[in-house]
Formats: C-alpha cells, sequence, structure tokens
C-alpha cells in the first residue's frame, strides 16, 4: 500500500471519529437543555435518552400522596415546534370523564388544563358504550362525593405510588352534568340453580367447575391441620375457590336461569345468603340486579367472537372479613366481568405556539373482540389543524381494551403450587367430613352448621391460564406527529395506568335507598355521616317518600357499618323496630320491608355508627402496560 493512500485512510479515520464526537457532544447538550426545561413544580430527577428526534424523558411526579414515575417523550425540535407525548390507561370512571368533556382540576398536571380531545373512531365508539352502558349521574350521586381522588399505580402488584386528590366532583357545571354517564362494571349474581343445589344441599362439591385452593389473602400460620378441629375444617371449606368458563349461552339464558333460581327461593328449598356471594352488591336477587348493566355490556363486547377465557364464574363460601373468622356469612356464585380501560396519548406544547397539522395512525382494521396485536395499515387523520399554547394539550383515544387485573381471582387461576400445597394440608385433616360452623357476632342469633363437605370430594388444583385482555373496537398507534409540514416519527413508551379510586378518607358513611314501587330502587343519600367510631354512633331520621315499600342500606365504602336498631314512625305514632343488630360489611346491601300500614307520610330512624377499613390499594400496572410493551 502507498504512503498516499495509507495517509489518506488515516485522514478519513480521524475525521470519522471528529464526527462522532460531534454528535455525542450535540446528545449531552441536548439531554442537559431537555433536562433544565422540565417543570419543576411538578417533577424532578428527569432522566433521558433519545430515541430518533425524540427524548424518553422519564419523570418523577409528585403527586398529593406519594410520587410516580412517569414516562414521556419530548421532542425539542425547535423553539417553535417543540411537544412532549406521554400515554396513560384512563379507567372506567376516568373514561367516562372523558368522553362527556370533564375533567377534575386534580389532574390538569396530567392531562392539561382544558384538553382538546380528537374524536376519532376509537373515541366514537367509547362514547357509544357509555352512552348504552353507563350509569347517568345526578347531584346526589355515589360518583360527585367529596374525599375522592385518582390514583397512579407503581410498577408493583397491588401498589399505588400516587394518589391525587379530586379538587371540583361536587360542582360540575349543571351543562356537563345532564349528559354525564358513567360506565361501572360489577360482579354479577350467577343463577345457576344445579350448582347451587350441590354447593348448598349435599356434601359433595359441583363437578361441572373445577376447584383450585386460594391462598393469597389467609393467613394458615398456628392452624395445626393434622390435628384438626373446627378452624381447619373451617379453612378447608372457605379457602375453596371454584371457577368454570362461562360461554355465551349462558349468558343468553341469564334472565329464565334468575327466574327458577328466584322460585326455589319462593318455594325455600334456598335461602337468599345461600346463593349470592358476597362479591356482589346486595344481599337478596332484587337489590343483587339493581342498576347493574354488566350483563348487557359484556354481552355486547362479545356478540361476535366469544374467546373461552372470556368470562370466569367463581363460586365459594364466605365467613366473616376473611378465612377463619367470625361474621356474617354468604354462599354462592358470581360471574367476574372484565373492567374496561381507554388508551390516550397526550400532546403537550412546550412551544410558545405550535401547530399540529395532523397524524399517521398504525391500525388494526379488525374491531371485534380479540387478543392485542400490532396493526398493519397505516391512515393518515383527517387534515385539520389544532392550535396549541404552550402547556396547552390535545387527547387522543388510541385503543380500549377489557382486562382482569392481577388481584383478580381470574388471574390467580394458574397459582398451581401454592394451591398444591394448601390441598395437601386440607388432605391432612382426620376428618371424613368438613364442617363450616358460623358464630354470629349477635347473641341473639345460634351458632349453626352452613355447609358439610366430604373429603373425598376434593379434587386436586385443577388451574388455568387466563388472558390478562382484549382489544375491542377499533386500535391505534401514533406512528408520526405532523408539525408544519414535517413527519415527526414517535413510538408507545410505557402507559401509566390512572385508576379512580373513590374514597380516600374523610366523610363517609351507607347509603339509602327507597323502592316506591318505580322501576328501580331510588338513592335517598348518605346516612350516619361522621358516625365513624362507637363513641360518635347517632340517631338519624330520614322522611320516606309516599308508597315506600322498603328500604336499602349499602355499604359501598371500605368501612363495616353496624347499625343498632332501624325503626319506621307514622306521622304522630310511635316507632316501630324492624331490625337491631345489623352489620354491614363492603359491598353488602340488606333490604327492610316497610309494614303495609306505615308506607304513607312515614319517617326512617336510624341508629348506629361506621367503621373504616384500612385502605386498599388499587391494580397492578405491570398488566396494564400496552401490548407492545415487555
Amino acid at each position: 500500500m502507498s504512503k498516499i493512500t495509507t495517509r489518506c485512510c488515516t485522514a478519513k479515520s480521524i475525521r470519522l471519529f471528529l464526527a462522532v464526537c460531534f454528535v455525542l457532544f450535540l446528545q449531552v447538550i441536548f439531554k442537559t437543555e431537555l433536562k433544565a426545561q422540565t417543570d419543576a413544580g411538578s417533577t424532578q430527577n428527569a432522566t433521558a435518552g433519545v430515541l430518533g428526534s425524540c427524548n424518553l424523558v422519564i419523570q418523577n411526579f409528585k403527586a398529593d400522596i406519594g410520587a410516580r414515575v412517569l414516562n414521556q417523550l419530548d421532542c425539542p425540535l425547535s423553539p417553535t415546534e417543540s411537544f412532549g407525548v406521554k400515554y396513560l390507561w384512563l379507567d372506567e370512571v376516568s373514561t367516562s370523564f372523558l368522553i362527556s368533556g370533564y375533567f377534575d382540576k386534580s389532574l390538569n398536571r396530567l392531562v392539561g388544563d382544558a384538553p382538546l380531545i380528537v374524536k376519532n373512531p376509537v373515541y366514537i365508539r367509547v362514547q357509544e358504550i357509555i352512552d348504552r352502558f353507563g350509569e347517568r349521574v345526578h347531584g346526589d350521586s355515589e360518583i360527585l362525593r367529596q374525599s375522592t381522588a385518582f390514583g397512579l399505580q407503581t410498577s408493583k402488584q397491588d401498589e399505588l405510588g400516587a394518589i391525587i386528590k379530586t379538587t371540583e366532583l361536587s360542582n360540575i357545571p349543571a351543562r356537563v352534568l345532564q349528559k354525564m354517564k358513567v360506565y361501572r362494571s360489577e360482579p354479577l349474581l350467577l343463577p345457576d340453580l344445579p350448582a347451587l343445589r350441590t354447593l348448598v344441599k349435599t356434601a359433595e362439591w359441583p363437578l361441572d367447575y373445577n376447584m383450585t385452593y386460594r391462598d393469597w389473602q389467609f393467613n394458615f400460620s398456628g392452624i395445626n391441620f393434622n390435628k384438626g378441629g373446627a378452624t381447619a375444617e373451617k379453612v378447608a371449606i372457605t379457602c375453596v375457590l371454584l371457577h368454570k368458563l362461562v360461554d355465551r349461552d349462558q349468558l343468553l339464558s341469564y334472565w329464565e336461569d334468575v327466574e327458577k333460581l328466584e322460585a326455589a327461593i319462593g318455594a325455600k328449598e334456598l335461602k337468599q345468603e345461600d346463593t349470592i356471594s358476597y362479591q356482589v352488591l346486595g344481599s337478596n336477587i332484587k337489590s343483587a340486579l339493581v342498576k347493574n348493566p354488566t350483563l348487557d355490556a359484556m354481552a355486547y363486547f362479545g356478540e361476535e367472537f366469544w374467546p373461552d377465557d372470556y368470562l370466569i364464574s367463581f363460586g365459594d363460601a364466605f365467613v366473616g372479613p376473611d378465612c377463619g373468622y367470625s361474621g356474617q356469612y354468604n354462599v354462592g356464585l358470581y360471574l367476574l366481568p372484565r373492567r374496561l380501560y381507554t388508551l390516550v396519548a397526550v400532546v403537550e406544547a412546550k412551544a410558545a405556539h405550535l401547530e399540529i397539522d395532523g397524524f399517521t395512525y398504525v391500525v388494526d382494521p379488525n374491531e371485534r373482540l380479540r387478543p392485542p396485536s400490532k396493526g398493519s395499515q397505516a391512515v393518515e387523520a383527517p387534515k385539520g389543524v389544532i392550535s396549541l399554547k404552550r402547556g396547552e394539550t390535545v387527547l387522543i383515544p388510541l385503543r380500549i381494551e377489557l382486562r382482569y387485573l392481577p388481584e383478580d381471582a381470574a388471574l390467580r387461576l394458574a397459582r398451581k403450587k401454592k394451591a398444591e400445597e394448601l390441598y395437601s394440608k386440607i388432605m391432612s385433616i382426620p376428618s371424613k367430613q368438613f364442617k363450616l360452623r358460623y358464630v354470629p357476632d349477635s347473641p341473639d342469633e345460634s351458632a349453626k352448621i352452613i355447609l358439610q363437605k366430604l373429603k373425598t370430594s376434593y379434587r386436586k388444583p385443577e388451574v388455568r391460564s387466563v388472558a390478562e385482555s382484549y382489544v375491542f373496537g377499533p386500535a391505534y398507534e401514533i406512528r408520526d406527529i405532523q408539525i408544519s409540514g414535517k413527519k415527526i416519527s414517535v413510538r408507545e413508551v410505557p402507559p401509566t395506568p390512572l385508576t379512580w379510586l373513590g374514597y380516600i378518607g374523610g366523610a363517609s358513611c351507607p347509603f339509602l335507598f327507597v323502592d316506591d314501587g318505580s322501576r328501580e330502587p331510588r338513592l335517598m343519600g348518605r346516612v350516619l355521616v361522621g358516625a365513624h367510631h362507637p363513641d360518635l354512633s347517632r340517631t338519624e331520621e330520614v322522611k320516606l317518600p309516599a308508597g315506600t315499600r322498603s328500604v336499602f342500606i349499602s355499604e359501598r365504602e371500605p368501612e363495616i357499618a353496624f347499625l343498632d336498631e332501624i325503626l319506621v314512625r307514622a306521622e304522630g305514632g310511635e316507632p316501630l323496630s324492624i331490625a337491631k343488630r345489623i352489620v354491614l360489611h363492603p359491598n353488602d346491601a340488606r333490604e327492610f320491608a316497610i309494614p303495609d300500614g306505615l308506607r304513607d307520610r312515614t319517617t326512617l330512624i336510624l341508629r348506629g355508627h361506621y367503621r373504616p377499613l384500612k385502605f386498599t390499594q388499587g391494580p397492578s400496572p405491570t398488566s396494564l402496560n400496552g401490548p407492545n410493551e415487555k
């Protein structure tokens, strides 16, 4: 090789080395500048990594309680073309707020003060779902109560990293309130009469249900299974979890099956408490079915395609708040619906004035219920300019998913090892037949045997893997955002789940409904407000509407209500006691009939208090990441 050639190659190598250094220098400058632009009021400790023309910024979002790491793409293209993109999973209530066009001011650091909403096909489909299956919100609706919050999940199961307190839900403008509906899925009573007969009336377990043994909420330390006894036998029964796939035909025959179950209860073949699982809101057939559109919604989602594990039913026996404790009891079956989540992108202007010319989506053309998959068709959004000032945002709905969450029984059915360990413990109990005894809190009630099960009826754990999520309707990914005629490539980064928490402390109390012969019980409001300790026990009087035939008292908060006595009094008459020493656990409801002669000009008198429970944390984001994230 000649000296000239060697010298030339050396020069090229030097130039290449200098070019690489220059690029690295620019990246450092970009990162430093981006970090300096981070909003110190809401984030700190931001780190960045280059993704094409945009930077992935990991921010520590400070909330009212705690903090949560957020992922955001920042695209500092130029002083006039800079923007950021973050992704959020909205749960059912947050999605409902999106469709109503309402955002609480507490969320402005996440979605902006008054975000614009792109009404694409995903938005239109979500709007149809909320309008068809949502519950109309009124001024006294539960959703509008004070001391509520949103939660941001962490990467750990069943843990909240941050809580954002709501600020003005009780002051929603009338024009918004008039059109607002809220979608909320609830576990459904399952009227499987043959299975209930076997479960309640025999010493066997239903053969058409699989069996497993739940270990995730009970503590068995200190129980000597080899010795046996009442506690060991109670564990042997209450820790059984029956499970079965629900097919389309079972859902379509639901109301026929309800009639058969009602007839069996009317004939005193079965009792109310022997048929309705504690998972279902309500302690009788009527209250368990009140205002629950979940059944129709699940049938709608599965109309064109019904995956085998789309819906799962469960059965169990419940005594007290946990396995092995005293308290109320329930035996029953329930259907666990999937919960609705909506993925949205939040595009925020970082420049003083930003004009977005359009978007390019990658679209999945299949709209029926299906497993998550990547789209295959590139589609240009309709042309039009979106003008944003610095800090203003636009929300883009991207897809709808129906999910089972990590704390749901459905996703815990695959826990074979723990279930086998518990099964082995149960099999070591010397008794040939196990008895579940109910020891009431009230001295006026006698102890009794609820269930008896033969040891030979127990089967080895039958586990099942269940898909976490299914996509429904149109599904989009943003491929690029067009700014001033230029297409800027973006990608989906791990979304943050935003979950409505409801009550988080402060003013809390049971809810009172009345049945006056109209189509469904009517909410009267809260009772025993502020009586959150025995020392604060109070007596409260409520005037009932004319024609009231019965009242429902529902405990929807994480608390236990203790009703010392419930009385009714006709105008000018003496109080008549209709119930004493009632205990309502979370998600329980009881109906109390009003005597025939006391249904006009009647006052309801309640005496009691409630006890708040420890705050229960929400779903894990590990299952809420989009299908493209690992």
